[in-house]
């Protein structure tokens, strides 16, 4: 059942209006109207509202609204993911202006390919739905992965300084 739903149905056995719950969240009956026919959401307030004034919990208002619940723990994604990314575009290219700078021999294509593929990678990692692949996830698995991430992450950080010190050094 969606929240336009629950909220119609519970509306209705407390004998309200739209007008009566708008007039008690301090809405326009519109914005009511827009929930229980789903043509849009209630914010996050809104949301704690509802449940205050039909004494039910949060959970049980949204945990059957597939879209809502969707807004709710995708809203901030998209802009997060942007910015690591952006950040990190920025900051391979600081680095490589830094590089140049002080003449390490680092090759181009090396430092722009290493760095866009950390790009990728924290990319990748900020847009997983980290709660669905908790739920899949074991203890061995998260071991397993932990120690292939070492594997991988401790020869490029070798390789890393041991090119900026061979650099330096020249």
């Amino acid at each position: 059942m969606t929240i336009g739903e629950q909220m119609k149905q519970q509306r209705k056995l407390k004998g309200w209006s739209q007008q009566d719950l708008a007039d008690r969240m301090f809405i326009s009956r519109q914005s009511i109207s827009r929930w229980e026919s789903g043509s849009s959401l209630p914010t996050i307030a809104g949301v704690i509202q509802l449940s205050d004034l039909f004494n039910l919990s949060i959970d049980s208002l949204i945990r059957g609204d597939e879209d809502l619940m969707d807004k709710l723990s995708a809203s901030h994604k998209i802009s997060k993911t942007k910015k690591i990314v952006l950040f990190g575009s920025i900051l391979t290219i600081i680095l490589f202006i830094f590089l140049m700078l002080f003449r390490v021999k680092y090759s181009l294509y090396d430092f722009v390919g290493g760095g866009i593929r950390w790009i990728a990678v924290i990319g990748f990692l900020t847009s997983l739905n980290w709660k669905q692949v908790n739920h899949t996830l074991t203890k061995s698995s998260v071991s397993w992965g932990i120690v292939v991430f070492i594997g991988v992450i401790i020869p490029e950080l070798y390789s890393l300084v041991s090119g900026f010190t061979s650099g330096l050094g020249h």
